[in-house]
């Protein structure tokens, strides 16, 4: 498993990167969490008035997003259509 490793620095004050790097959980890779997550370098969102972007250095993974993982989408642990 790739424990994402890679650490990018933050880019300066009021700039904004392309990219960033995401744990993702895609539909072809419902299952175990282990190797549903996945880290991708993704396009940054565009912000909207009243948005910011914070940078993260580190974030961890709790309860809900390990329900994900399969594929649950709520506490009732149903399936969504595309994992969300």
């Amino acid at each position: 498993m790739n424990l994402g490793r890679q650490v990018t620095p933050l880019p300066e004050v009021g700039s904004v990167p392309e990219q960033m790097f995401a744990q993702v959980v895609r539909s072809p890779r419902f299952g175990d969490p282990l190797e549903a997550f996945q880290i991708e370098e993704i396009e940054v969102p565009s912000l909207k008035p009243g948005e910011v972007l914070v940078g993260v250095m580190a974030a961890g993974i709790n309860y809900n997003n390990v329900w994900a993982a399969p594929g649950f989408s709520n506490r009732r642990h149903r399936r969504s259509p595309e994992g969300r």
